[in-house]
């Protein structure tokens, strides 16, 4: 990510899927506001990682239809979790269904297809030709993102800046959000919860009610050690922070 090329056009993605439910992810977000380019275009490459079947099938055929790939944008028909090996995955549902998935083939595999499985470590050894940073990393995977998370280490290491999800679903009801935060910020990440165009830092900003909610949303992390995104990202959390009395902060934060 990161290659301010305008090559890679959201509108156009969108015509060339010729879906009406197309997958609303981190490789079809052609309704979100496009982004001006400000920056000269530079080397690099995309990877849109997808485990369901048809729903890769239509991602390959559109970058296939743009030809994207000839300008390193790679899309590939696996999964991503904490360990390497298969998992099965529904196979005939219409291509970009989010609610189904791993559990609907745990109790009935008759209509579900093994798909390769890596570590996010392992992948991006395996495909990723560049040893730079990663600029952006989206992770969306219907409540398996910490297993994401736990298969990451040095790929978090290359990560300049890091998005997931946060609910009830999959593998979180076992988790608490603190984890996750905690993990991270040993990785030197610092954490937000992302709104629209609003941010609420979590990192040492921890309320003991994250531990029971796990309502649906957004967590959206920025690496230390890039320290203009950081300074950033804190001042979208500092512009719109409540004036708390410190007593008040003390005794809530952890």
């Amino acid at each position: 990510m990161g290659m301010s090329n305008r090559d890679f056009d959201g509108r156009a993605w969108k015509h060339a899927l010729e879906l009406s439910n197309a997958p609303q992810s981190g490789c079809s977000q052609e309704n979100a506001k496009q982004m001006k380019i400000r920056f000269p275009q530079r080397a690099g490459e995309m990877h849109c990682i997808e485990p369901m079947p048809t729903t890769f099938a239509s991602l390959k055929k559109a970058s296939n239809k743009l030809d994207l790939e000839s300008k390193k944008f790679f899309v590939k028909h696996a999964a991503i979790s904490s360990a390497n090996g298969a998992v099965k995955f529904p196979r005939e549902v219409d291509a970009g269904t989010e609610h189904m998935g791993i559990k609907n083939c745990q109790t009935n595999q008759t209509n579900c297809v093994d798909v390769a499985m890596y570590t996010l470590d392992n992948y991006v050894d395996q495909f990723v030709a560049s040893k730079g940073p990663v600029n952006i990393l989206q992770i969306d995977v219907e409540g398996w993102d910490f297993d994401v998370l736990f298969g990451s280490s040095s790929t978090l290491d290359r990560t300049y800046y890091l998005e997931f999800e946060y609910h009830e679903t999959g593998n979180w009801f076992q988790f608490h959000l603190q984890d996750a935060v905690k993990l991270l910020d040993g990785k030197g990440f610092t954490c937000y919860w992302a709104g629209n165009e609003k941010l609420w830092r979590i990192t040492k900003c921890y309320f003991e009610l994250y531990d029971q909610w796990h309502g649906w949303s957004n967590v959206a992390c920025v690496h230390r050690s890039h320290e203009k995104l950081a300074r950033r990202i804190e001042g979208v959390f500092l512009s719109v922070a409540p004036a708390v009395p410190d007593e008040l902060w003390h005794s809530t934060l952890h």
